[in-house]
């Protein structure tokens, strides 16, 4: 009887355990089909089909990540931000009609507890595997265009290959996305001589695509990581600071005086005709003249210019929300002296001043949102423990005064 009594306990406990198990996965699971989805959204809209359902898939992407959010815990720090967060994302799709933000906001908070690394290197394969399978796909004829012919305002027509990305700079972009990821997963095995290939493959793609951004932001990512590899150790860490915030500023400012209407500097002309006429289209349709605290439903234009396209799309407020979180995360990084997160992150930057491609409705395009996803708890935890250590001390001094 007693063994039987034992027995119907053990098995009691085992189900229960079993039962706490699959408990535990339901949110990991939840996160990774709603993430995969996004994923699938990125390489369809770099591939020749035009889905009808873009929009829905959204709307399911964003629900699974508020169940996410709905299963995980919070502190009461953490569900502070992710209502302020939440309330600016809700003001401006109410205001503009967009629900980027929202999205944003939902996706990074349902990131709590989900590996980095592992989420990253599911990233990377599976965008690897996607834009190579499209490549293969315009080389067989089955999707997509092998090249384009046109006039791209560079004097004359010019043939320049997409391999059924879309458009040139759309491949080297992509090209350049993966190797950064593929960088910060595997730095530790990259040697100076895959850092050569790395830099010979890239200007071998500048001659099928002509992205002169692309091959630039290329070597600038090829160049970094190397300096990061073999001299970092003899770079402070004051130094690591200064240059990274100067690259923010500098990034920032250069946008914003980009985008002055009815301005047109000398200097500013010699930097558009290098960067094919992306200021000129940058001012004129989405310069500080359509800039508004919230931008308006009407401010849909595309260009190219990122940090422009942040201003104008969303509105000045939004903007430097996120310029000021784009410094916390670059003096998190140094602070962590995890230079890797901080390759990306910069990388990303200078990237934006140029190219929109971080700048868009679609969520895994910017690693650098996956990264935030990664950490924002740790970084919301570090922020308010500085804040609450300095509050301190000034509250003791008035104290023993």
């Amino acid at each position: 009887m007693l063994k039987r009594e034992r027995k119907s306990g053990m098995n009691s406990e085992k189900s229960k355990f079993e039962t706490n198990k699959i408990k535990a996965y339901v949110p990991y699971i939840i996160f990774f089909i709603a993430f995969s989805i996004e994923l699938a959204i990125v390489l369809i809209d770099k591939s020749a089909f035009i889905p009808p359902f873009e929009g829905r898939m959204f709307q399911i992407t964003f629900a699974l990540f508020c169940i996410k959010i709905i299963l995980t815990k919070y502190t009461q720090k953490e569900w502070i931000i992710l209502f302020l967060f939440g309330f600016l994302g809700l003001v401006s799709y109410l205001v503009t009609g967009r629900n980027e933000i929202i999205r944003v906001v939902a996706f990074i908070g349902a990131c709590k507890n989900i590996p980095l690394k592992k989420t990253m290197t599911y990233t990377f394969y599976v965008t690897l595997v996607g834009i190579v399978t499209l490549v293969i796909l315009s080389l067989l004829g089955v999707l997509g265009t092998i090249a384009m012919v046109a006039d791209y305002g560079r004097g004359g027509i010019e043939t320049r290959y997409t391999l059924g990305i879309g458009h040139p700079n759309a491949l080297h972009c992509m090209a350049w996305a993966i190797m950064v990821l593929g960088i910060y997963l595997y730095h530790e095995k990259i040697k100076w001589k895959q850092y050569l290939i790395l830099l010979i493959l890239n200007l071998c793609l500048y001659q099928l695509t002509l992205s002169k951004a692309g091959v630039l932001i290329g070597c600038f990512t090829i160049l970094f990581s190397f300096s990061i590899q073999y001299f970092m150790k003899y770079i402070s860490i004051s130094a690591a600071r200064f240059f990274s915030y100067l690259l923010i500023v500098g990034a920032v400012a250069f946008s914003i005086v980009s985008a002055i209407s009815n301005t047109d500097p000398v200097f500013l002309r010699t930097i558009d005709k290098m960067l094919t006429n992306r200021l000129m289209l940058a001012r004129a349709y989405g310069g500080t003249d359509y800039w508004s605290f919230f931008s308006i439903s009407t401010n849909t234009e595309y260009f190219d210019m990122g940090f422009v396209r942040l201003f104008y799309w969303y509105g000045i407020i939004p903007a430097i929300i996120v310029c000021i979180v784009l410094f916390l995360i670059v003096r998190y990084t140094i602070k962590k002296q995890d230079y890797w997160a901080l390759m990306l992150t910069l990388s990303f930057i200078v990237y934006t001043v140029v190219e929109a491609h971080a700048v868009s409705v679609y969520i895994a395009r910017n690693y650098v949102l996956i990264l935030l996803g990664g950490i924002w708890t740790e970084l919301l935890a570090d922020i308010t423990q500085n804040s609450d250590m300095r509050t301190e001390g000034y509250f003791w001094e008035i104290v023993k005064r």
